[in-house]
């Protein structure tokens, strides 16, 4: 991408910055970028304003932090977000999220599941094929309403992964719609 071609897409992302300050950017006689001009370009050029910063960015790369401290670029990386140093909440925070995740999709197969016995979709295993009618219908309900016990068990534990992740400022996804429900039950729950 020319300097032309950046300039005018800073332009058309509504913050104008100038061919010419943008090849004084590249050749070093501007020393110093302001925030905005780094976060148009990073927008403009399709990559995350951390990649701009410790150029060339390769994570195992070991670059100047701040001045005299060596590391490596993910670690310099994590700390510029996260400014922990060396303490990085980023790794756990991903779990929690990727745990929300599971959670909730997990929640959401055991309600299908439920659905699927209560409706017949979803046959009973084979050894219950000598059962009587009746008692098929009754082994049916009690699976049925186990699956249902145990998504609500896990949709609560998810509703409470999800109010931590808010509290800590953590945007997130809206909660899915089979989980709305049994999250609005948890909400009034904790409202008593």
């Amino acid at each position: 991408m020319s300097a032309q071609d950046l300039s005018n897409g800073c332009e058309e992302a509504g913050y104008l910055i100038p061919r010419s300050t943008i090849a004084n950017i590249e050749s070093g006689r501007k020393e110093t970028v302001s925030l905005q001009e780094l976060t148009v370009i990073a927008y403009v050029l399709g990559v995350p304003p951390l990649m701009l910063i410790f150029y060339p960015y390769d994570a195992a790369e070991v670059v100047q932090a701040v001045p005299g401290r060596d590391q490596l670029a993910v670690d310099a990386a994590e700390n510029f977000a996260f400014s922990r140093h060396g303490e990085s909440p980023l790794g756990e925070l991903g779990e929690k999220v990727m745990m929300l995740r599971g959670m909730e999709e997990s929640a959401i197969n055991m309600l299908s599941l439920s659905e699927g016995v209560r409706s017949g979709r979803s046959g009973l295993p084979g050894q219950l094929a000598g059962l009587d009618d009746e008692s098929r219908a009754e082994v049916a309900q009690q699976t049925a309403d186990a699956w249902d016990k145990s998504a609500e068990t896990l949709a609560r534990k998810a509703a409470a992964r999800r109010a931590e992740l808010i509290k800590d400022r953590v945007d997130l996804w809206e909660v899915p719609e089979e989980l709305r429900a049994i999250f609005a039950k948890v909400q009034a729950d904790g409202d008593d």
